[in-house]
């Protein structure tokens, strides 16, 4: 059976997760940074993952967007198991059914705004016309229509944030995985930053997975991780 044809017909679940460990071995040591995590993330949700420094919130993240690998178990995106897909094959899968968001904005300093944007497209092909009117629409969802010139340096660090949100919907994903995304920005700019995350997430039916420590934008979410030494404490809203 072919990857891309590993699907589970009729599920409802957006991300399943069955025992999810990860290691690294540090200074001959094995460390633990999953043990075992089993997750139901239904369609549609807006999931917080919270915790303390080094309970595995972000390696967590970090798997199920196909960044990194887990050790053992099955990670299942839109019911395919994506822990098995070849490198060439999780690229593109994660290009277009996946979109990230960090601390750091991250975007590329030499192009404008609306270049920034167009990124994902870019990558997957999309032809200049079509991904810049994508990118344009979606400035415009962000409140930046008369920013799209403008290159990163040009913008405040709560502008750059919203560029790197429209750029993350570029490609319409199932999954939109936050890290930290208001971590770098005062407290009325990350209001701001938190309203419309809620907002694009219910325009766009988007799934949304945030990892924060801002336990006011945690509770927030409708569903609740809390994790604690790479296990999940407790899960409020989503199937343990």
């Amino acid at each position: 059976m072919s990857e891309n044809s590993k699907t589970a017909q009729g599920t409802t679940a957006a991300i399943i997760l069955n025992g999810v460990t990860k290691a690294f071995v540090v200074e001959s040591q094995r460390v633990e940074a999953l043990r075992g995590v089993d997750l139901r993330i239904e369609r549609g949700s807006c999931v917080s993952i919270t915790g303390r420094s080094g309970a595995g919130k972000s390696t967590l993240l970090h798997i199920i967007g196909t960044l990194d690998r887990p050790s053992e178990g099955i990670v299942s995106i839109g019911g395919i198991d994506v822990s098995r897909m070849s490198d060439q094959a999780t690229s593109k899968f994660r290009n277009r059914k996946l979109g990230f968001i960090f601390q750091s904005s991250n975007l590329l300093p030499e192009f404008s705004a609306l270049e920034n944007v167009m990124m994902p497209g870019i990558i997957a092909s999309v032809r200049g016309n079509a991904a810049r009117e994508r990118a344009a629409y979606l400035l415009n969802s962000v409140g930046l229509r008369d920013r799209a010139s403008h290159r990163p340096a040009e913008l405040s660090g709560g502008e750059q944030q919203r560029v790197a949100i429209a750029r993350a919907l570029f490609m319409e994903p199932e999954v939109l995985l936050a890290d930290e995304p208001t971590g770098n920005l005062d407290k009325g700019t990350s209001l701001a930053i938190q309203d419309l995350l809620m907002e694009l997430a219910a325009v766009h039916k988007t799934t949304m997975i945030l990892v924060t420590h801002d336990q006011m934008l945690a509770g927030r979410m409708p569903s609740q991780v809390i994790m604690e030494d790479g296990r999940v404490l407790s899960a409020t809203g989503v199937i343990q």
